[in-house]
């Protein structure tokens, strides 16, 4: 009788083995297909994936369902298919519902649930979450996370160490500036820097202002006013007014 146990749940991990494996791959060829713009095809595919209990899968379908994407609108199944992603173990399915709750988007709104939720994705090390996090802590809520530099300096390392544009930035004005952490220019500059050359456009403008002035860095007008351009191009209203009033841009 105990062999007949073990070898029945031998079959049965076997089994789930193999469905997790079919998920992933219809999820893969799901994510092809978008990428390819055949919509239609990838929602179904999500569709048959999230069924088969993959949570990434569930978390895109949700989204599907909310931006109608491939199929007709429908919060309620929206909502069903994202709780049943963040508890599956999704990271960006656990991210996206933080916010949801957070604005009350198909949910009413909790910010209980919301932190909790932002903080199972963050954990997982997912970036928006550890950006969302950091700016919870820089800032402070009241009744819900204690303003705190240096915890918010910890979440924007974390993300900049995963190589996010918004983390290094954070990073490097916390560095620059002295928020949360010993003030050290040089560093500051280090991180603005890699943001400012993955294309974040208030990363390029602060390294660049930092150029133009000898701020941090030694004075470079030339490379301060590719970095203002750059960030202009953007949109920086900053960089713009600066190029304007300082470089005849």
């Amino acid at each position: 009788m105990k062999r007949t146990l073990v070898l029945l749940g031998f079959c049965l991990s076997l089994g789930l083995a193999h469905a997790q494996n079919t998920a992933q791959e219809i999820y893969d060829k799901a994510m092809a297909c978008i990428q390819a713009n055949n919509l239609t095809e990838g929602v179904a595919l999500f569709q048959k994936a999230a069924e088969l209990g993959h949570a990434d899968a569930q978390a895109s379908l949700a989204i599907c369902y909310w931006r109608a994407v491939g199929l007709p609108q429908d919060m309620e199944k929206a909502v069903y298919w994202l709780k049943k992603s963040a508890e599956g173990g999704s990271a960006d399915g656990q991210a996206n519902l933080s916010v949801w709750y957070a604005y009350g988007n198909g949910v009413p709104q909790d910010f209980d649930l919301s932190l909790y939720w932002m903080r199972k994705a963050a954990d997982q090390e997912q970036l928006d979450a550890m950006i969302a996090l950091g700016n919870l802590y820089k800032n402070g809520a009241e009744g819900y996370v204690e303003q705190d530099q240096a915890k918010a300096v910890e979440w924007y390392r974390k993300a900049a160490m995963k190589g996010s544009a918004e983390g290094e930035n954070q990073l490097g004005k916390c560095y620059y500036f002295g928020d949360g952490v010993a003030q050290d220019m040089e560093t500051g500059i280090y991180w603005l820097k890699k943001a400012a050359e993955q294309g974040h456009p208030y990363a390029q403008y602060h390294v660049g202002l930092a150029y133009s002035l000898g701020s941090g860095v030694e004075k470079n007008s030339e490379k301060g006013a590719y970095w203002m351009e750059k960030a202009a191009e953007q949109g920086v209203q900053e960089a713009v007014d600066f190029l304007n009033k300082f470089m005849l841009y």
